[in-house]
């Protein structure tokens, strides 16, 4: 019990770090950034990660992210990143696990946009 909210702790503080420093907001702003770029699909990257989610792909969902901040690492990712992994929080341990996911991968997923967007000029 005590590791799970010391691992919530971690990622509400990375999010709202990365709310804070990269969009001069608070982690609770209530909107996510439009995207206007779409993929061959139609989908915006936050329908297709939705998409992923709802066949519960959670680990494909995360690399279709990382694959495209990495090849653009527009400020619009980044909050559908926040977006993404806030909703992963949300979801308990036993039904991350039979997905093969963790809160950890949160937390490390979190770290990984910070050392994409912190480096950016």
């Amino acid at each position: 019990m005590f590791t799970d909210d010391y691992i919530m702790r971690q990622i509400e503080g990375l999010s709202g770090f990365l709310s804070k420093i990269l969009f001069d907001r608070s982690a609770d702003w209530p909107e996510m950034a439009d995207e206007l770029e779409t993929a061959g699909d139609g989908l915006p990257l936050s329908g297709r990660l939705d998409a992923l989610l709802s066949e519960d792909k959670i680990n494909e969902a995360e690399n279709l992210l990382f694959e495209e901040i990495e090849a653009d690492p527009q400020l619009e990712y980044l909050a559908v990143a926040l977006a993404f992994y806030a909703r992963l929080a949300e979801y308990d341990d036993e039904y991350l696990e039979s997905r093969d996911y963790s809160h950890d991968e949160i937390v490390e997923g979190l770290n990984d946009l910070s050392a994409i967007y912190l480096t950016l000029e």
